[in-house]
């Protein structure tokens, strides 16, 4: 592990393709970096068999004019249960 490698944020587009492949289908636990929280609505709503995801996402504190938690708990079912681990970090359980 090095922390000053850049790691990979998948964009929406990536997103999709993640939730269409065969593991996609098959995934229950994804652990995954997103460029932008929309993605998590996405991975949520097209990956069927989901049942836990660790998300990161990029978080600029000064132009965060949302709770994303609040908007994840309006748009989501509520048999999942949303964490902030901390900022910019979500666990979200179905």
């Amino acid at each position: 592990y090095d922390p000053s490698r850049r790691r990979h944020r998948y964009d929406i587009r990536q997103c999709m393709e993640l939730s269409r492949s065969s593991i996609g289908i098959q995934c229950r636990i994804l652990v995954i970096e997103v460029e932008k929280p929309k993605c998590i609505l996405q991975l949520i709503y097209s990956m069927l068999n989901l049942r836990t995801l660790h998300v990161s996402y990029e978080n600029d504190k000064r132009s965060n004019q949302y709770d994303l938690v609040k908007v994840l708990q309006h748009y989501l079912p509520s048999t999942w249960s949303i964490t902030r681990f901390c900022y910019g970090h979500i666990i979200i359980q179905s």
